[in-house]
């Protein structure tokens, strides 16, 4: 299930010994790029994604070429090495120390390959007073402020917690960065490095995009959060995305609605929450079909929020993109969102061990 020979990362190899979101994701971006990825799962359940999320583990390791090897074998841990030896990337995800006890920490991987780039995704890093905590996608999250920062002007009391991973995401699209600009500096030098890839550091970097501007005392208002940049129901139902966050669209909007509504909208003044209700009964008081066509006729940000699958693959956008992937008859999962020359479109995830058998051929010319 290697890349292509003419894909952006054509003959590129990667030695995945992660499992659940972020490293998988990570290496999911390299072979959709057409990087050749082993992922190395251990004897048993593997990668217990596979059982636990289906569909998120095909999306994630689709592409990839998967081996069964005991680490905690003298046989397993000389097949791990003899690959890596060949390997460009080296990605692990386990608690800091772990792969050093195993025998394929960096220093030893290096000590066999020193161009190699070994990327390590923890949740706090390797050398802080938290490197040994376990954690998921909630506590880097709330450690990083994410959950703090509020996320409407209709909500009472704390925001909902997210259900994207955002941290898992963050830090996987950093790892992909930072691995490609480490492999471009050894294109020049030659030497490899370690990649420390913290999950809640990462997630740290997206959150301060919004305390960049957090009020300076309790009680002000954060910037961001605008009554009119948010979501509503019409009348029928369906839920809208609204963004009149700019004074043209929210003026255009404004003058767009009939005299009893504007006073009703100006009446609120510039309390967020007087203003978000306002707006609440003001959407409620139309169709979604009528809100989309009064947004093309005064050109305003209103859009449908799709809240089913059924409706994202109904959505026209995608299909002019050429964004879905075919599976399994009836299935479709989305592409990698930017098109390069001669990038493969793999659709399936190995089954578990396929490549076992072919282990000792596999990446021999470059031994």
């Amino acid at each position: 299930m290697a890349g292509t020979d003419h894909a952006p990362l054509s003959g590129l190899r990667v030695l995945d010994l992660s499992w659940l979101l972020p490293g998988p994701f990570f290496t999911g971006m390299l072979a959709d790029l057409g990087a050749d990825v082993l992922k190395v799962e251990r004897p048993g359940d593997g990668d217990y994604t596979r059982s636990l999320l289906p569909g998120m583990f095909t999306l994630v390791n689709r592409g990839k070429r998967s081996a069964v090897v005991d680490l905690r074998t003298d046989e397993g841990l000389a097949t791990v090495l003899r690959l890596a030896e060949r390997a460009d990337v080296f990605v692990e995800g386990f608690r800091p120390g772990v792969v050093d006890r195993l025998g394929v920490g960096y220093e030893a991987v290096r000590a066999i390959n020193p161009g190699i780039v070994y990327v390590s995704l923890t949740g706090y890093g390797q050398a802080t007073t938290a490197a040994g905590e376990p954690g998921h996608d909630v506590n880097y999250c709330g450690r990083a402020g994410l959950l703090g920062i509020p996320a409407s002007a209709g909500l009472q009391g704390e925001p909902p917690r997210m259900q994207l991973p955002v941290s898992d995401l963050a830090g996987s699209m950093y790892a992909a960065v930072s691995t490609l600009a480490a492999l471009r500096e050894r294109d020049r030098t030659g030497a490899g490095q370690w990649l420390d890839v913290s999950l809640a550091q990462a997630a740290l970097a997206w959150s301060a995009v919004r305390w960049a501007d957090a009020p300076a005392q309790a009680g002000q208002g954060w910037r961001h959060v605008n009554p009119a940049n948010d979501t509503f129901a019409s009348s029928d139902g369906v839920r809208l995305a609204v963004a009149l966050v700019e004074p043209h669209f929210w003026e255009a909007f404004v003058h767009a609605m009939p005299a009893a509504q504007q006073e009703r909208i100006e009446g609120a003044g510039a309390d967020p929450a007087a203003r978000f209700e306002a707006l609440r009964v003001v959407f409620a008081s139309r169709t979604a079909a009528q809100w989309l066509d009064l947004a093309k006729t005064h050109d305003l940000p209103i859009s449908r929020v799709a809240t089913s699958f059924d409706d994202v693959l109904a959505d026209p956008l995608f299909t002019e993109r050429d964004a879905w992937i075919e599976g399994a008859p009836g299935s479709r999962s989305p592409a990698f969102p930017v098109r390069l020359r001669g990038m493969p479109r793999h659709a399936q995830a190995p089954g578990m061990g396929e490549a076992t058998p072919s282990l000792d051929r596999l990446w021999e010319a470059l031994a």
